[in-house]
């Protein structure tokens, strides 16, 4: 009889314990993607598929992507059909690694037009990201099925997410073009781009857009003493067709160009900001040869001017005087050689 309860008790042991390692299993496993901790890891260029059924219409798709360089993301989503045909929406959203959210959409708008695609671009810098696909629809039988992509171009000269306040405003560069992605198809989000250029006082300079019908947004530029001018008003025409705003800068400093747009429609565009007097070259404080860098080369031009083999014209000047003092002297070249190697923050 006694042998017989042990038999039964480790019996019940064996059972008790396949039980528990069973539920831990079960409750440790996850589809891989529904969390940020287990995403998918993206090669560009592939193609993947996600297929959401009525047990798992809500669950999330992470996809982990990284990118070496500055340039712009686009995504590409099949547009999901239910069984009688019906285009489903997407909740698409991107993540830094904190877990951040720097731009989000829901595919509102295009749901109805040709395209079998939904498609949007972003410009990001380089880093890690995490994309979330989540169904704006229910399942209520079978599967519904997307398929999607992400490629990526390089560009130096690209917005970059998050750009929609003036502390994160993307830094243009006098005399280039950046590309622009503009606005998504739902919520506010998106809706603004900020960009930041410096500019001088007393230098003509033109804002100039491209690829963009200026008439359906608002363009508001802020000076550094507080000033705003709504420039969409005061745009011109050039003769390629693009619009244009020239003006003379009241104030030296950071200059915050504000575009906003509430067509709920991504829109892309160009934006350049140009040294109508220079040529085009770049004011930047200590920028002294006009290629777009501070350095040992601005510190020698400084150098050259002060002992006379050279002579700087007077823009030059204005950006080769650092300490204000009327003066190109050892005093300027040696601040142009601090911040390029790093030693102080600003000129």
């Amino acid at each position: 009889m006694k042998s017989k309860l042990v038999v039964v008790f480790v019996a019940i042991i064996l059972l008790s314990t396949m039980f528990i390692n069973t539920n831990v299993k079960a409750v440790s496993y996850a589809e891989q993607g529904t969390m940020m901790s287990n995403a998918i890891k993206i090669t560009l260029g592939n193609s993947y598929t996600k297929t959401w059924y009525r047990s798992s219409d809500h669950l999330y798709c992470y996809n982990e992507i990284t990118i070496s360089e500055r340039g712009t993301l686009k995504m590409t989503f099949s547009k999901p059909t239910d069984s009688e045909g019906e285009y489903g929406r997407l909740k698409v959203a991107i993540y830094d690694v904190e877990g951040e959210l720097i731009w989000d959409t829901i595919s509102s708008n295009s749901v109805e037009t040709a395209s079998p695609d939904f498609k949007y671009y972003i410009g990001l810098d380089k880093g890690t990201y995490y994309v979330s696909i989540t169904p704006g629809f229910t399942v209520l039988s079978g599967g519904i099925t997307t398929n999607y992509s992400f490629t990526f171009t390089p560009d130096k000269y690209s917005e970059v997410e998050p750009n929609e306040n003036p502390k994160q405003a993307t830094n243009l560069e006098l005399g280039h073009m950046y590309n622009g992605y503009f606005g998504n198809e739902h919520g506010n989000r998106g809706d603004f781009d900020y960009y930041k250029v410096y500019l001088t006082k007393g230098i003509k300079y033109r804002i100039l857009f491209e690829n963009i019908d200026i008439s359906s947004i608002m363009a508001d530029l802020k000076t550094p003493d507080g000033q705003s001018d709504y420039i969409s008003y005061n745009m011109k025409i050039d003769n390629e067709g693009n619009q244009y705003y020239e003006f003379t800068a009241t104030s030296t400093g950071n200059h915050f160009i504000c575009i906003s747009n509430y067509s709920q429609m991504q829109i892309p565009y160009k934006i350049g900001v140009f040294d109508m007097i220079n040529g085009n070259k770049t004011t930047k404080k200590g920028d002294i040869n006009g290629d777009g860098k501070v350095n040992t080369q601005d510190a020698r031009q400084a150098l050259l001017h002060y002992i006379g083999k050279t002579k700087l014209t007077e823009e030059q000047k204005k950006v080769a005087d650092i300490n204000k003092d009327g003066k190109i002297n050892t005093q300027d070249a040696r601040q142009i050689l601090l911040f390029y190697i790093g030693k102080i923050n600003t000129l």
